[in-house]
């Protein structure tokens, strides 16, 4: 085994292990998960605690997403037990990357809705100087 190989393989090892440490968001009720929330904070900068709440905003607004768009899935489920199910288990860096993904799964999605829209516009744009070209 060289030397890069043992490298990576150790600083794996120390990334699992602090990430494991770290306390973890209690999904199974909103009491719960409060708690738990409580708890991460106490060990958070206040720049975290805002960066927090936004991910947590973000992921309510995944949670309503996914309830229309798996209306199937969900039914029965209300915003805040599927928001509470997507972060049961997390701790705060796993739970802003899940907003951070989301979003940019999101805006990538919006980016091409858009880019297609302008298509269609200028197709429909250049068909009609077409026509008026030939008249």
């Amino acid at each position: 085994m060289n030397f890069n190989t043992l490298k990576t393989r150790i600083l794996i090892l120390l990334v699992l292990i602090i990430t494991s440490c770290q306390e973890k968001f209690n999904g199974k009720s909103e009491k719960d998960f409060k708690i738990s929330k409580e708890k991460i904070e106490k060990n958070l900068t206040a720049d975290e605690k805002i960066k927090l709440e936004k991910a947590v905003s973000v992921i309510a607004l995944k949670a309503m997403i996914l309830k229309w768009d798996e209306s199937n899935k969900y039914k029965g489920k209300s915003f805040n037990d599927i928001a509470l199910e997507l972060v049961d288990g997390l701790s705060y860096s796993s739970v802003t990357d899940l907003a951070e993904d989301f979003l940019q799964e999101r805006n990538k999605k919006r980016s091409g809705e858009i880019i297609n829209r302008n298509k269609q516009i200028r197709k429909k744009e250049n068909g009609n100087i077409k026509q008026s070209e030939t008249t």
